[in-house]
């Protein structure tokens, strides 16, 4: 009798110790199948401990990278990232976050492609930030912005995380690096078992996105967008990494952007790792929970006539437009007072002193309306009615127009001759003031009617914005619009076949649907009620990269 009551008695104690611990995470273990990389990738997931109670709750997220050897269960299993989430919320030193460890190798770095960037046949970082990160976020209630959002790891996880947040800067609030693998000397780089095999890739990959380099070569563009993020790096006194991390912070230092550094008791092991937990939680937990910083999303747009507007702006056109929604201005327009390179709310004409209502201004009244208050959105808009495609090449821009008409040549003089230049010099006046560019907009292919050569024109185009607005390859992505649909008689119809290419040439491209869009009476052009509903629809593609 005694034993039974003891048992009882026991059993009780247990139960109400659970009633006391309420919070408990628990890890769970997902896939995602990858077309970029061919192949399923698994990942795990720390989900809060009320993840289940409140389904309508969204949390921050922390993005947990491994190092090299490692894969997604790292910082769940010899991490023990658990343990610590469950103590440090408990005791309020950090709040509820949801954790994602990605697998970016899974093996013998020597036998299985390892790393966190572009290198052949591996294009994780595409894969990461077109695939993975709208995916999950999704699936689990990721409140989805750029202040709820941060990215930590070690060793080559750890460089991996400082060069997301110095790549893709407008995503993230907050990078911890531990251990990092900053750069890799190009003298004396570990020799791989072959030249092309995946250990040389992963080298290679290191060497041309060095994190130290990338501060010191940095604009003063690029400066002011990674003071945007909170910088935390923390490195063992006996890490064979440690003047890597150093060199890291002396050029973070010298460049005026904020950068805490840690030197503590330890080496390259799981027991400093697991003990920088302690630390990372509550530092990304403190920059979750203040108040969201302002940003400023700017959206390139270019093309020919339905671009540029070719509908009479209406009444209803003119109002309600959200001091949020803002356009530089592409020329000087006297009559307006307006100035070439200056911001304005965006009240139409949104291109030229004379253009229509354009697709543009319904995009822009979309986002604003769905995306935070603390998010403004900017467009530039640089467009020529009856272009083609080839006004827009950086290269040979010039002799297409040499053998223009003359009403065409009209158009690009009010552009200074080149309409891609002027694109890329507002662009870049208004990444000096802040801006960040989010996207692409496209909407051009009739006077192309035909080219089966359009999408790779178009991604030569948009290669060449990247690089002289110097941001990653495939990092922004490309909205193109089609023409005027066979449904409504469009009399380019044929061209949306081609259009619709487009994706198989660039991967990080999307075609908006023209289907059932109003018409103008010539069936080239959209009349007002179907730029509306087609720049909403730009706007709902967008909403749905950006995870809204």
């Amino acid at each position: 009798m005694k034993r039974i009551i003891y048992l009882i008695a026991l059993c009780l104690c247990v139960l109400s110790v659970k009633a006391q611990s309420p919070f408990q995470s628990r890890v769970v273990t997902d896939t995602i199948y990858s077309e970029v990389l061919n192949a399923k990738r698994a990942y795990n997931v720390l989900l809060p401990a009320g993840f289940d109670l409140n389904k309508g709750k969204t949390y921050p997220v922390l993005y947990l990278l491994h190092g090299m050897w490692g894969n997604n269960t790292d910082w769940t299993g010899p991490g023990r990232v658990k343990d610590v989430m469950d103590r440090l919320t408990a005791s309020g030193e950090a709040c509820e976050m949801i954790v994602i460890t990605p697998d970016a190798g899974g093996g013998d770095p020597n036998v299985v492609q390892n790393g966190y960037y572009n290198m052949p046949n591996w294009a994780y970082e595409t894969f990461f930030f077109t695939e993975f990160l709208p995916h999950v976020e999704k699936k689990y209630r990721v409140i989805g912005d750029k202040q709820h959002r941060a990215v930590a790891g070690l060793s080559m996880g750890g460089g991996g995380a400082a060069g997301y947040g110095q790549l893709h800067a407008d995503k993230f609030s907050a990078v911890y690096a531990m251990s990092a693998l900053m750069d890799i000397p190009e003298v004396g780089a570990a020799p791989a078992n072959q030249a092309d095999g995946p250990m040389a890739k992963l080298t290679r990959s290191v060497i041309d996105n060095s994190c130290v380099k990338y501060v010191q070569k940095a604009d003063e563009a690029r400066k002011a967008l990674l003071r945007s993020v909170s910088w935390f790096v923390d490195c063992g006194d006996d890490d064979f990494l440690l003047d890597r991390n150093i060199d890291f912070f002396r050029a973070m230092r010298q460049a005026g952007i904020p950068c805490q550094f840690r030197i503590r008791d330890g080496g390259h092991d799981w027991e400093y790792w697991h003990s920088a937990l302690y630390t990372c939680l509550p530092f990304v937990s403190r920059i979750f929970q203040q108040p969201a910083k302002e940003e400023f999303h700017v959206y390139l747009c270019l093309g020919q006539s339905n671009m540029e507007g070719n509908a009479r702006i209406e009444p209803q056109d003119t109002i309600g437009v959200s001091k949020r929604f803002q356009v530089m201005q592409a020329v000087d327009c006297s009559d307006r007072g307006r100035t070439k390179g200056e911001w304005y709310k965006a009240v139409p004409p949104l291109v030229r002193c004379r253009t229509g209502l354009t697709p543009v201004d319904y995009f822009g009244r979309t986002l604003v309306a769905e995306l935070p208050e603390h998010i403004k959105v900017g467009v530039i808009n640089v467009a020529v009615g009856g272009c083609k495609i080839e006004l827009f090449d950086k290269e040979n821009f010039q002799t297409y127009v040499d053998s223009s008409p003359d009403w065409l040549k009209n158009m690009v003089k009010e552009y200074d001759g080149n309409p891609y230049a002027r694109l890329v010099e507002l662009a870049i006046k208004a990444q000096k003031e802040g801006g960040v560019i989010k996207g692409i907009l496209l909407h051009q292919g009739e006077s192309n009617t035909g080219d089966q050569e359009w999408p790779k024109k178009v991604k030569e185009v948009y290669d060449n914005l990247l690089k002289d607005l110097k941001l990653s390859p495939n990092s922004v992505p490309l909205l193109a619009g089609e023409v005027v649909h066979e449904k409504q008689g469009g009399v380019c119809a044929s061209m949306n076949a081609i259009i619709n290419t487009l994706p198989e040439v660039h991967p990080n491209s999307y075609v908006v649907s023209s289907a059932d869009c109003d018409v103008a009476r010539d069936n080239l052009h959209f009349n007002a009620a179907g730029y509306r509903e087609l720049g909403r629809r730009y706007a709902k593609q967008m909403l749905s990269i950006l995870g809204y």
